[in-house]
């Protein structure tokens, strides 16, 4: 299946809506998914697997605050930290999803890499962001940031 939406990808820019599906309800999708970008570095594919799912959340369709969490996590296999915003604005695209989705997910690249990058932006979501994850910081919730992203072990949301 993911080697179909990486080709649909390829072609169209896009993914297709079954593929979501597949995400949604295949637990062997999802781990197939981690294992790839594990390896390979689709940046622009998870990209816009994000935004379709953002997108089609904040349009009122069914979408579990897993996958969101599941396309966060494999956005931040890439380790670029611009993609910090991504993330912190799919936490934000609706109440459910910001309970539910790890804070965790936003500071993927170092908590100094992130905060550092936060600061440059000096926008007022940037202040938002940045004022949230440093309440968490002293919560303890970065305590082992680096467990979270042990690629020898599934995240629990898989």
């Amino acid at each position: 299946m993911l080697q179909e939406a990486l080709m649909y990808y390829q072609e169209n820019n896009s993914i297709p809506d079954e593929f979501i599906h597949a995400m949604e309800n295949n637990r062997e999708c999802r781990i197939e998914l981690i294992e790839y970008f594990q390896k390979s570095k689709e940046r622009n594919f998870a990209i816009t697997l994000l935004d379709k799912i953002v997108t089609s959340r904040a349009q009122g369709k069914e979408v579990t605050g897993d996958t969101i969490m599941l396309a966060c996590y494999l956005l931040g296999l890439h380790n670029c930290v611009e993609d910090c915003m991504r993330i912190w604005q799919a936490k934000k695209v609706d109440f459910d999803a910001f309970c539910y989705i790890d804070i965790q997910l936003v500071p993927f690249a170092g908590w100094k890499e992130t905060v550092h990058y936060l600061t440059s932006i000096n926008s007022k979501e940037s202040q938002e962001a940045l004022d949230y994850l440093n309440q968490c910081n002293r919560s303890g919730d970065f305590d082992n940031l680096t467990d979270y992203y042990d690629k020898n072990t599934l995240p629990w949301f898989v």
